[in-house]
């Protein structure tokens, strides 16, 4: 099925909501601090985003940033238990969330931001983002970001995760140093 007709499908019933479009940050709605990333399930973008769990790694044990990584990368990214939820997922090509799982521990839940990391358009993490009550879409842009995130980042020509994923959190004023080469 085409991507343009498979979102039109899952917006049609409702899987995927258009995010709030105004995103204002002000002493009256200040950057967010409740948080809660998506993590990628190809193993090479997962690989790269190991990068935002360095860069939060201080947050972690606070209780207000939350992980969600698929269960078969539990051996590569380890996180504390408080802040990680490891989701199912049935194995295959392509791997599939198990969405009733997933959807049971996040919807209706209250999120300053929402975090996709996945480089790549999954309409299962998207419909995870819709599940959620936040209204901060964050996501890399390409083909649709503006029908599933309010906040996008753009990927630098030579396509590097990294320099994406500093200014996610950039925008959450949880600005890492600066590092050679970034």
């Amino acid at each position: 099925m085409k991507t343009s007709t498979q979102l039109r499908f899952y917006k049609a019933f409702g899987y995927i909501k258009t995010p709030p479009r105004e995103v204002v940050f002000s002493p009256q709605n200040p950057p967010p601090r409740k948080l809660l990333f998506l993590f990628p399930l190809q193993k090479e973008s997962l690989l790269e985003s190991r990068y935002v769990i360095q860069r939060l790694e201080r947050y972690l044990h606070h209780g207000t940033i939350y992980l969600a990584i698929a269960s078969i990368f539990r051996d590569l990214i380890s996180c504390p238990p408080s802040s990680a939820f490891y989701f199912p997922v049935l194995t295959g090509d392509p791997l599939r969330i198990r969405m009733d799982v997933m959807l049971a521990r996040f919807r209706g839940q209250d999120f300053d931001a929402v975090f996709n990391l996945d480089p790549e358009l999954n309409f299962q993490l998207a419909r995870v983002m819709s599940a959620v009550n936040t209204s901060r879409r964050v996501g890399i842009a390409g083909p649709h970001a503006d029908e599933l995130y309010n906040i996008q980042i753009h990927l630098a020509p030579d396509r590097r995760l990294k320099k994406a994923y500093a200014q996610m959190l950039k925008i959450c004023d949880l600005d890492p140093p600066k590092e050679p080469g970034t």
